[in-house]
């Protein structure tokens, strides 16, 4: 059955331009490589290639059904309401099928703990002399953009590896500055956004121009290529799910 699904990955997309959207891209191609989908597409809600060309594609491939992957790290504004009236405004000639957003993935923290793991040990730290930052983007309009981060730095607190766990986040409190004023120890940094773009690399570089400590940033977790298994699991459970019914 999953060579009759075209899958198609969505994302907010960057205002900086196509390069910090390149992590999209390489999950895509990834993805197609071994030709187990019919067709593996991507689309930005702000960018190009649009959710109506990306349509287009899959269904010009001869695929049967597509799936909507919403590479996103929260379920928000654009998960909830932008993205569903952008589906419905296209509509599309296929029946679409769209999973939840990656970042409620359960297994985001363990992913977290592995690259800030990872990290500590390229730099010569033990874990329990160093501070893992999350970094997420919250909202100022409503609690759910906050859900993964919080429940990543509950989950990593509770393994005690590290000595102290903490959020920052870009429209809530602790804010970047707030959390990087607050730094007391060397800090390695896990990003839970889709790309390294206005708040991943712009916000937050300039939030970590006043760090007082050695900080060491290991990049959006969404353009991660280790990202991958957990959007492989989104969508075969995806395929079970339709097959089944």
């Amino acid at each position: 059955m999953s060579r009759s699904v075209a899958i198609v990955l969505v994302a907010h997309g960057d205002r900086g331009g196509t390069a910090r959207n390149e992590g999209l891209t390489a999950h895509a191609k990834a993805l197609s490589a071994p030709g187990i989908y019919g067709h593996v597409g991507l689309a930005f809600l702000k960018g190009e290639p649009t959710l109506s060309e990306a349509f287009s594609e899959a269904s010009a491939s001869g695929a049967s059904s597509i799936i909507l992957v919403p590479v996103m790290m929260a379920e928000g504004y654009f998960s909830r309401i932008v993205l569903p009236r952008e589906v419905a405004a296209v509509g599309a000639s296929l029946p679409v099928t769209t999973t939840s957003v990656l970042g409620l993935r359960p297994e985001i923290a363990g992913l977290i703990d592995q690259i800030a793991c990872a990290e500590a040990q390229a730099q010569n730290l033990a874990p329990g002399s160093a501070t893992l930052m999350i970094v997420g983007h919250g909202s100022a309009i409503g609690p759910d953009a906050r859900v993964p981060v919080d429940r990543a730095v509950a989950t990593l607190r509770a393994l005690n590896r590290f000595a102290e766990v903490v959020p920052a986040l870009v429209e809530e409190s602790p804010t970047l500055d707030e959390a990087v004023a607050g730094l007391t120890r060397p800090t390695i940094i896990v990003s839970l956004l889709a790309s390294d773009g206005l708040h991943g690399d712009d916000d937050l570089s300039e939030a970590l121009e006043s760090a007082e400590v050695p900080v060491f940033r290991t990049g959006a977790l969404g353009s991660n290529p280790l990202i991958r298994p957990i959007l492989e699991a989104m969508i075969m459970e995806a395929i079970n799910q339709a097959h089944a019914t």
